[in-house]
């Protein structure tokens, strides 16, 4: 196959038309390889990145992609995504799977500017694939304990998922929850053109409160996935309100080919702590994938203990993975040097 290396935006933007046909194709695909959410992630990382596309020839369309980090000083590559993305993989049309695999394992086996491969929370069944090609002469791998991201397999209706996926106890308490929003004139602005930036400010300062101060950079990075998301159709993102008072915001990201509901960050203000904002606010975006369509909601990263028990969620699993390049024939002349060093100067004359 014929393979390509896009390393710039210019290149990525002609790639939507091929990229969005691919990733609507591949079964393994998530909204984190989606044209719309690497377009956001990858304009805020300078020239720290390139994408691999393969095509069965020159003059055809591209079937397989993969996402690339470097990390240049240390010789440090990351797939594509990490650590913003929580469902890292490859995108591929299934005819190809066998041969992209294996072309992408030998653009790696041959190109020498790397010694580290971080390959972390991959969700996709063809990383054995992608790893059996690399030779165990050349290289060692190193897995780690995998990720646990809870999700929930969506019933047609709110009452049958109350009814099969929790307790009495916990089914009353989200009625309760989504109730006292009515009784007290809460109410929930979901985003649009108009609210949009003052939507992402109210969410990430929540945040920031919930796990810590992020660094501007950072902040830049989901901002500009955020709009992204939003351009493309593809965010939740909505706000609960008590009057003029921003009470609690989440966001997520859709994907409507594959009916899949991700929901990604969401925080709250402490001093409605005693009103559940955020079990509320979960409870409602749960609601809303139901009534919408979709099948699947993603808690994403994280075995937090309310995931299950407030929300009956089970788990699935990310790997994660390093690829070291084997440097012996190196390491051997550095030995070798070292011990001729010490044996020159033991029989040096006094």
């Amino acid at each position: 196959m014929y393979l390509d290396i896009i390393t710039n935006l210019r290149q990525f933007d002609e790639l939507k038309s091929d990229w969005d046909l691919v990733s609507q194709a591949d079964p393994n695909s998530t909204v984190f390889v989606s044209w719309w959410w690497v377009r956001g992630w990858i304009g805020t990382l300078a020239n720290n990145w390139f994408v691999l596309g393969l095509k069965p020839d020159k003059q055809t369309s591209y079937v397989a992609f993969l996402i690339v980090r470097k990390q240049n000083k240390e010789k440090v590559l990351h797939i594509g995504g990490n650590p913003e993305s929580d469902h890292t993989g490859f995108i591929c049309l299934p005819e190809y799977e066998e041969k992209a695999m294996q072309d992408f394992a030998n653009y790696f086996t041959y190109n020498k500017d790397w010694e580290e491969f971080h390959i972390l929370d991959i969700f996709d069944n063809r990383l054995d694939r992608f790893l059996n090609d690399f030779s165990k002469n050349k290289f060692y791998f190193q897995e780690f304990d995998k990720t646990c991201c809870p999700y929930i397999p969506l019933e047609t209706t709110w009452d049958q998922y109350l009814a099969k996926s929790l307790n009495a106890k916990k089914r009353n308490k989200l009625r309760r929850c989504l109730k006292q929003v009515r009784d007290n004139n809460f109410c929930i602005n979901h985003v649009n053109e108009d609210n949009l930036h003052r939507h992402i400010d109210i969410l990430l300062k929540f945040w920031q409160k919930r796990w810590g101060k992020q660094s501007s950079k950072n902040l830049s990075r989901y901002r500009a996935i955020f709009q992204s998301s939003f351009e493309s159709g593809n965010l939740f993102l909505p706000v609960l309100w008590n009057g003029l008072d921003p009470v609690s915001a989440k966001a997520a990201f859709l994907d409507h080919s594959k009916k899949s509901f991700s929901g990604y960050i969401y925080g709250w203000d402490e001093s409605y702590v005693k009103l559940s904002p955020g079990t509320t606010m979960h409870a409602y975006a749960i609601r809303y994938a139901i009534e919408n369509g979709y099948k699947i909601y993603d808690f994403l990263r994280g075995a937090e203990e309310y995931k299950f028990s407030s929300f009956g969620a089970t788990c699935r699993y990310n790997r994660n993975i390093f690829i070291h390049r084997k440097r012996i024939i190196k390491q051997l002349k550095r030995k070798l040097k070292s011990y001729g060093e010490r044996i020159t100067k033991g029989c040096s004359a006094p």
